[in-house]
């Protein structure tokens, strides 16, 4: 059980860095992702996730360019990681993390997809703060 657990930790660092890796590397504006990433565990913890994710889906919506949307990026960056997680589901049809949501979980994985997005979010937070840089104006 320990190794399992250990190995799930693992896992969620090594998605987490690779997405804030592959972020660098696309993405000129990263100020505005790492304040998303900042704040979104405590909407997660105050909304819910359902709520927290109708949210990302609302501002990827109305944004005129989605492939560099902070607010699209981070749903698929949860969306791909829950897919992959060993506590995932195992066969799911849905397009989105919220369509999961919707159409397919249960009280039970709904509670167990919101502990472990809170648990990548760590995650994800730390590796954000720690290789996107604060842009801060010297005069």
């Amino acid at each position: 059980m320990k190794a399992q657990l250990e190995f799930l930790a693992r896992s969620r660092a090594a998605h987490a860095h690779a997405a804030i890796q592959a972020l660098l590397l696309k993405r000129r504006a990263a100020k505005e992702y790492k304040g998303l990433i900042r704040r979104f565990p405590s909407l997660v913890r105050t909304a819910g996730l359902g709520q927290a994710l109708a949210f990302l889906a609302s501002k990827a919506s109305s944004a005129p360019e989605r492939a560099n949307n902070p607010h699209h990026w981070l749903a698929n960056t949860l969306w791909d990681w829950w897919r992959q997680s060993p506590l995932g589901p195992s066969a799911s049809t849905a397009a989105s993390f919220l369509d999961w949501i919707v159409r397919e979980s249960t009280l039970v994985t709904y509670r167990k997809a919101t502990q472990e997005v809170l648990a990548y979010l760590f995650w994800l937070k730390r590796f954000a703060e720690a290789f996107i840089p604060d842009e801060t104006t010297h005069e």
